[in-house]
């Protein structure tokens, strides 16, 4: 089988494996293929919501920029008044202050929303979760090729050793001496085809439940606590640096504060 020698060309794996490590593989392709289905309806509904989060979250730093530009105008109308004019009164249009409404300007632009990133993981993930199953699933199909290869077999042999007996058949009964001694050759080529197939697939789903269960699961496994570790990572320090960013301006009005 062609797909087989491809397999055996580009992945290497030990196929003298006993009954016992195969149940185990089994199991586990098993195990892990529920899981999958179960976690793709799971993360459906959790890309929604991240998607969700990265619009809230858009809002809410443009809405903490809206803050300060309304502030600001307080400042420069209610606050003036209030303080008879007095500039020594003022925050954020304090003079002795930056020009802080180009500093919200720049850090709008510095704060970066790590819902954006998240939600393109998460993405990421739904599609490997996604191909992973689909690989489970092809096993599953020449499983079922298999069985379907045996059932025609089964029915073939039936068909033959009647007609090799000189019974009718639905198949036999309006045809002549000569077209069922055709259709009996015809029966035991096809017969002899189908029993390679059998093996066939026997040896490829084989080899699907040694390098499924073996290789791909483990390490498909590994790869996704890795790459969860590596996304948190991402999105804690984009969160330390937007508060760094705040943290810093807020910090010298504070310090304005103390003075006036």
């Amino acid at each position: 089988m062609a797909v087989l020698e491809k397999f055996r060309l580009n992945f290497k794996i030990d196929e003298d494996q006993d009954n016992e490590s195969l149940t185990s593989y089994k199991n586990t392709i098993t195990l892990f293929q529920q899981y999958l289905k179960k976690t793709m309806s799971l993360m459906e509904i959790q890309k929604r919501q991240m998607k969700g989060m990265v619009k809230t979250r858009k809002n809410l730093d443009k809405q903490h920029k809206d803050l300060l530009d309304q502030l600001m105008v307080y400042e420069d109308t209610s606050l003036q008044f209030f303080t008879d004019q007095s500039t020594d009164k003022r925050m954020l249009t304090h003079p002795d202050s930056e020009d802080i409404k180009t500093k919200v300007a720049e850090n709008q632009e510095k704060i970066k929303n790590p819902f954006d990133e998240a939600y393109i993981w998460l993405k990421g993930e739904y599609l490997d979760v996604a191909g992973m199953h689909e690989c489970l699933i092809g096993r599953e199909n020449v499983m079922k090729a298999q069985l379907a290869t045996e059932k025609k077999k089964k029915d073939d042999s039936k068909e033959l050793e009647k007609l090799s007996a000189g019974k009718k058949t639905l198949k036999s009964v309006f045809k002549s001496k000569s077209s069922k001694e055709s259709s009996i050759l015809s029966l035991q080529a096809a017969i002899e085809i189908e029993e390679q197939e059998i093996e066939d697939f026997k040896k490829l789903i084989k080899f699907l439940t040694i390098y499924h269960g073996q290789i791909a699961i483990p390490k498909f496994k590994s790869s996704k606590a890795k790459l969860y570790l590596k996304a948190l990572n991402h999105f804690c320090i984009k969160e330390i640096s937007n508060s760094h960013i705040l943290a810093t301006m807020y910090h010298k009005q504070l310090e304005l504060s103390k003075k006036a």
